[in-house]
């Protein structure tokens, strides 16, 4: 081979080279903006928590009083034809229901029978079993209140 002819293959050598490292820089880049984005993600969810640690792996917890407003038939664990029942009725999630069952019986939903909304019912306290309602400061204040009534007497 000539020395053009050798400098050609060693270019070629070096450029496959490069791509092997761009390649490479790439999934390392990949890996850092996940890791970015994940820590971002946490850092928005946690502005409420000012203590928050930001290495750890734990999902932080939500101090919203009204996040359980939000809470899906899936989350809840109801699915199926009472799923799709109770989301024809725009009831699709646990605050909805809330309002609904204020004025109403989940019975009289069509198709939804006595049997049906209990076991709808059923997941629904099992779900505030699980997940105690945080108390908002109208409650404390409420509570409150009552306790001074009753020291009255």
């Amino acid at each position: 081979m000539n020395s053009q002819m050798q400098r050609i293959v060693m270019c070629r050598n070096h450029l496959r080279e490069l791509e092997a490292k761009i390649s490479e820089k790439t999934k390392e880049l990949k890996a850092l903006k996940a890791e970015y984005d994940d820590k971002i993600k946490k850092l928005f969810s946690s502005i409420d928590q000012p203590e928050f640690d930001f290495d750890s792996q734990e999902e932080p917890t939500n101090h919203d009083t009204n996040a359980w407003r939000d809470v899906t038939l899936e989350q809840l664990g109801i699915v199926g034809k009472p799923a799709e029942l109770l989301t024809a009725a725009d009831l699709d999630t646990l605050g909805a229901i809330a309002d609904f069952t204020k004025k109403r019986e989940l019975s009289s939903i069509r198709g939804i029978g006595p049997s049906t909304a209990e076991k709808i019912v059923e997941k629904l306290d099992r779900y505030w079993e699980e997940n105690p309602r945080p108390e908002s400061p109208e409650e404390d204040e409420e509570e409150e209140s009552e306790v001074d009534h009753e020291d009255e007497d």
